[in-house]
């Protein structure tokens, strides 16, 4: 369980899932059970189970690309300027994109940044509600 000053950066992180396996010779199946991190009381507790804990198909999954793409750079972005303000807060588009095509490559980052650009007119709205609302949270396009 990570809960730092780092991880509390990002949405969500409060909430976990414990996930409990059981393999057989021939078959497998699990259990989970939602978690809270109190941050108050600095403890873990039972929790209710997110809207993003569901069965997502290959349709619904590539409507959601786009989303997922834009979500990823502002989260990406907001851990960067968290690391180093100074430097991060300061970096113009090109920028951006020049430091994220050292990382992961050219075309990953080439990959990333259309679908993030096409994310504001994209299919991501023919997605359930609750999916995109928790994924596009911080996403002032997605209300």
């Amino acid at each position: 369980m990570f809960d730092t000053d780092y991880q509390r950066q990002r949405l969500n992180t409060q909430y976990g899932m414990l996930v409990k396996l059981n393999f057989t010779e021939k078959s497998w199946t699990w259990e989970y059970q939602p978690l809270l991190i109190d941050r108050e009381q600095n403890r873990i507790v039972a929790g209710e189970k997110p809207a993003i804990f569901t069965k997502v198909g290959a349709l619904e999954y590539h409507l959601l690309t786009d989303l997922l793409y834009a979500e990823f750079l502002l989260t990406n972005r907001a851990s960067r300027r968290y690391v180093n303000s100074e430097k991060y807060s300061a970096y113009t588009p090109q920028e951006w994109y020049d430091y994220d095509a050292r990382w992961m490559g050219k075309e990953n980052a080439d990959k990333l940044h259309k679908g993030a650009k096409r994310a504001k007119r994209s299919l991501w709205r023919l997605a359930r509600k609750k999916l995109r609302n928790y994924i596009g949270a911080q996403l002032p396009f997605v209300k």
